[in-house]
């Protein structure tokens, strides 16, 4: 499933998973940067962003139960927190 954003939108807030395939969110200032996610496809929309993440740790882990995807999910949420 295609969970990019149709359009972009300077000055708006956006989602995209991390290194981690956590979430994260950011507001586009226009910068070359934020263009290059456009391009890529990392921009998401809110209402889909945990539909993504989940659906991003069930192709990585095909074998783990839904119980062990939400772990993995709460893992690397975590870990991004303590990365600061």
């Amino acid at each position: 499933m295609d969970y990019r954003m149709s359009r972009r939108t300077n000055n708006a807030i956006y989602f995209y998973l991390g290194s981690y395939g956590n979430v994260q969110m950011d507001k586009d200032t226009g910068s070359e940067r934020h263009q290059m996610r456009y391009d890529i496809g990392n921009y998401i929309p809110r209402e889909k962003i945990y539909e993504a993440q989940k659906a991003f740790f069930e192709e990585k882990f095909p074998t783990l139960s839904k119980k062990e995807i939400e772990d993995k999910i709460r893992k690397a949420e975590e870990l991004a927190k303590n990365k600061k």
